[in-house]
Order: C-alpha cells, then sequence, then structure tokens
C-alpha cells in the first residue's frame, strides 16, 4: 500500500485535514490513513475520513481495527477489552473489508475493491 505520489496529490479534491496524510483515496471524499503499531511493518487498521460540511474542519472520522494492537491485550488469560469491533480485512489491495462503516455522525458505506461504497 502505497502512499500518494506528489502528481496524485495536486490532482486530489480539495484539502484535506492539515494533520493527516491520506494512505489510501477511495473516492474524492473519503480516504483511509493506515495506523501502524510500534514495531511493526504492516497496518493493523486505522482511521477512515469522510467530508461533513457542517463539521469546522469538513471531516468526520472514525478508527478501525482488522487486527487489535497487542497492547491492548490484558489480564492473565489474554482477554482483549471491549474496545469497539473489528472488520474482517477480505483483501488488502485493493483494499475490502467487511462489514459496513457507520459513523457516529450517521454517514454509513462500505470499503470494497478499494473504493468507498455508499449504504
Amino acid at each position: 500500500m502505497s502512499k500518494p505520489t506528489s502528481d496524485e496529490i495536486v490532482d486530489m479534491p480539495a484539502r484535506t485535514p492539515a494533520f493527516t496524510t491520506p494512505d489510501l483515496w477511495l473516492d474524492g471524499d473519503h480516504f483511509v490513513e493506515y495506523t501502524y503499531q510500534p514495531g511493526e511493518s504492516e497496518p493493523s487498521g486505522g482511521t477512515l475520513w469522510h467530508r461533513k460540511a457542517d463539521s469546522p474542519s469538513g471531516w468526520c472520522c472514525g478508527a478501525f481495527y482488522w487486527r487489535y494492537p497487542a497492547h491492548w491485550v490484558t489480564g492473565n488469560h489474554g482477554v482483549i477489552p471491549d474496545h469497539g469491533p473489528t472488520w474482517q480485512l477480505v483483501s488488502k489491495e485493493p483494499l475490502h473489508l467487511e462489514p459496513s462503516f457507520l459513523c457516529s455522525c450517521g454517514h454509513h458505506g462500505f470499503i470494497r475493491e478499494g473504493k468507498w461504497i455508499q449504504a
């Protein structure tokens, strides 16, 4: 999974949040920024960003994981505390995750074949 080239960034839709760099654009209004755990070279999840006109930044986001970070494993039996759902990584390239994403703001859709599909 590669970051966009500088030529691709120039062609991307209006500004992204200043504090993030997209790893994968799904369409003009959605992108993914991957999450890497310390010492790992493969992502364990990420943040899904989508445009939201009534937000001060113009964006809304939510985190997702297909593998819990190791530091979340706790207790004598290796129990993972409830930090929310995990998604099934069907394919990394093109990115395909199941089930759908339902943001806290109500935005709902799927990531399939590296694209955002509105629900």
